[in-house]
Formats: structure tokens, sequence, C-alpha cells
């Protein structure tokens, strides 16, 4: 009897070692990726920082909520540390005090959190965004519901601090508001879309058409946002790329020919170009993004699977 329980002690003491060996791995892995979330929420943080121009912690469009949404998806609640982190040390170095950071990091944190619930729970959300319901639901869940949250958190803090007087909150909320929202819709069905279908499965001639898509998507980008003639209403001009993308190609070519546009849409508000150089900033951003050529932009996602 004494072989056999030796057998077995050594066994278990195996076991052990390999669920340990395993949990430290896990654990290592964890760690990198809430560093990684963490970085990245801030380096793209302090891109969006570009477009705060009134109120330094308000921008009209805040790309790190896209970023917070697309990790929860891709790496479940778990992720939180990393936008929890990222979000505090953006607004930590951003001339705030450290627990009016901390406040407002709850709710940026929070607020993708919640999206990601909804978008599971009511939606049953799939990251391909292969169905009408998926775009619907992050359009609806993700953007104009679950960011009424981080808004209305961080103006709060920001008026508690008194960064902003009260009775501006309505319309720093706003404003708030719309560049989160904003921040998912450009920037989370891209990132999805190619995190569900990362591979290249083109033959040559496909490759070739969006080789051509692309290059005339951007000379025709730069001639109606980035022209120094403000006259010209050129914005449905892109159009046609956009129907060609979602006609010829899947959900993730045309998120990216969407967030292209956008992105060149932004430049041009920002350095006074193109048919949204009329009165300052924030103005000509708002009117970027409000204009008509993007009302269903969002909707274009939708192509042939």
């Amino acid at each position: 009897m004494v072989a056999p329980n030796w057998a077995w002690g050594f066994r278990v003491a195996s076991e052990v070692s390999e669920q340990t060996t395993r949990r430290r791995h896990f654990d290592r892995r964890y760690a990198v990726e809430v560093a990684a979330v963490a970085l990245i929420y801030f380096s793209v943080a302090k891109f969006g920082f570009l477009f705060a121009f009134t109120i330094k912690q308000v921008t009209t469009i805040w790309p790190p909520t896209g970023i917070a949404l697309v990790a929860t998806l891709l790496f479940g609640y778990r992720i939180w540390p990393g936008i929890f982190l990222g979000a505090f040390l953006i607004n930590a170095v951003s001339d705030e005090p450290l627990g009016t950071a901390a406040g407002i990091a709850v709710g940026n944190t929070l607020g993708p959190l919640l999206a990601a619930f909804l978008l599971h729970r009511v939606v049953k959300f799939d990251n391909s965004l292969a169905r009408l319901r998926d775009v619907f639901g992050l359009l609806l869940f993700a953007a104009a519901v679950s960011m009424t949250v981080t808004a209305t958190n961080g103006v709060a803090n920001l008026a508690l601090a008194h960064i902003v007087p009260w009775s501006t909150y309505a319309s720093v909320w706003w404003v708030w508001w719309v560049g989160d929202a904003m921040g998912i819709l450009l920037i989370a069905p891209s990132l999805l879309t190619w995190a569900a279908n990362p591979r290249f499965q083109w033959r040559r001639w496909r490759a070739v058409e969006f080789a051509v898509l692309f290059s005339t998507l951007l000379l025709a980008s730069e001639l109606v946002f980035a022209s120094s003639h403000h006259h010209y209403q050129l914005e449905y001009m892109v159009f046609p790329f956009i129907i060609w993308a979602a006609l010829r190609f899947t959900q993730r070519e045309t998120a990216s020919v969407i967030l292209i546009v956008a992105g060149v849409a932004v430049w041009g508000a920002v350095h006074d170009r193109g048919p949204f150089a009329t009165g300052t900033l924030d103005e000509r951003l708002i009117l970027c993004r409000f204009s008509p050529s993007w009302d269903h932009r969002i909707f274009r996602v939708m192509g042939p699977g």
C-alpha cells in the first residue's frame, strides 16, 4: 500500500504544480492585457484632447470611449481596471484634482461596461456586426443610452470641482455626450469587425479593387473635406465610395471607409478647410457631426457577409 500512496501523492503534487503554473500564466497575461488597454486608452485620449478647446476636459469627439467598449467586448468585464487606469491617468495629467480625475474615471469605466452589458443582454450582440440588430444596438444602447452615464458623471465632477459652473451643466453635458457617442460610432465598428475577421482572403482582382477604392476615396475625401474652397458643398460626393464598399466588400472594409472619411472630415474642420469651415472650432466640429451627409453613416456598415 506504500507505493500507491506515494504515487497518489506525486500525482496530486503534479496537478497542483500544473494549476499553479497556469494561474501564474493567466495572471501575467491578464496584467499585460490591463496594462495594454490602459496605455492605448491614455494614448488615444491624448489625441482626443486635440478636439477640446472651449473646455479642456470636454471634447467634441472622444475616441477612447470606442476603445473602452471594444476592449470590454473582446476581453470581458474583467478588463475594467485597464479602462479605469487609463481614464484616471489622462484626467490626472489634465490639471484636475486627483479626486475629480478618479470620479470622472469611474463614469468613463461604467459607461462602456453598461454598453457591453446591454448589447449582450438585449441584443445578443455579434462583434462582426453581421445583423441589422447589431448595428441598431450599437447606435441605441452603446452610443445613445450608455454614454449618458459618462456625460452625467463627468460634468457633475467638473461642476463639483468648480471647473465648470453649474449654470452651464446642460450645454457641457450635451457636448460631452455627443463626443462620447461619436467615439463609439466612429471607432468601435472598424475595430470590432477587423477583430472578428482579421484575415485577408481576397483574390488578386479583389485586392486590386480595394486598392482602387482606397486611393480614390482618399483623393475624394481630400477634395471634399480638406480643400481651401469653403463654398463648395460636396459632402455627398463620398457617398458612392461608402456604397461601393458596402456592396462589394464586408462590414470591416465598409467600417474602415467610414472611419477614413470621418477622419479627413474632422481634420478639415479642425484646420478650417472644406465645407465645415464656419464659425469657431467647436461649432465647426458640431456642424461636421450633424451634417446631412452623415445622418446614415452607421447603417452603411451593413455589407454583404
